[in-house]
């Protein structure tokens, strides 16, 4: 997982607050990061496939990406979302597959905002309906389940060595018989 601001600070975290434009007690349902460099560059997060892209009232510029799991469990209905941006990235399309650490955007302060920042979302959809997750409680499990999954493609490749190891004995011991057979 990466950074989608290399910095940046939080400025309205998830849960209820205070919307600053209504100025009255709403959920907010994601991570507001403010820029802290003159770099306002925003980066896929996360691998996944766009779902949705372009300009919505609320959100302004906005990306949905539909998460790769890295255990290859059927999360298809899980999503981030990286919105208000200034500008999205050249040549997204639907179902256009993202890497974590590719350009997607810089960031901005369109659709309902009050200033520059990006607002960075983790959600189920339930029905069409976006349902918000803790985003901090995600990024634990998708980090648990990214190290377990590398510890997994590490025990394959100590496997798949011990097995190459043992076929290359069998393979001497085979050259060994037919090498004395040869000689009587």
């Amino acid at each position: 997982m990466k950074k989608p601001i290399e910095q940046g600070r939080i400025s309205s975290g998830y849960g209820l607050r205070i919307n600053p434009i209504t100025k009255k007690e709403h959920f907010h349902g994601g991570l507001d990061i403010v820029p802290t460099t003159e770099d306002k560059k925003i980066v896929f997060p996360l691998p996944g496939k766009i779902e949705a892209f372009g300009f919505s009232k609320t959100f302004g510029n906005r990306i949905w990406v539909r998460i790769n799991m890295p255990d290859n469990e059927k999360y298809h209905k899980k999503f981030y979302v990286l919105a208000h941006m200034d500008s999205l990235a050249e040549g997204l399309y639907n179902l256009k597959s993202v890497k974590a650490g590719e350009f997607a955007g810089i960031c901005g302060s369109t659709g309902n905002s009050t200033g520059t920042h990006l607002h960075f979302e983790i959600a189920n959809t339930v029905n069409d309906e976006r349902k918000p997750i803790e985003p901090t409680e995600f990024i634990k499990m998708y980090a648990e389940k990214s190290e377990k999954k590398a510890e997994k493609i590490e025990e394959i490749k100590e496997l798949k060595q011990v097995e190459a190891s043992e076929i290359e004995n069998k393979n001497q011991e085979v050259k060994e018989k037919k090498s004395k057979k040869a000689e009587k």
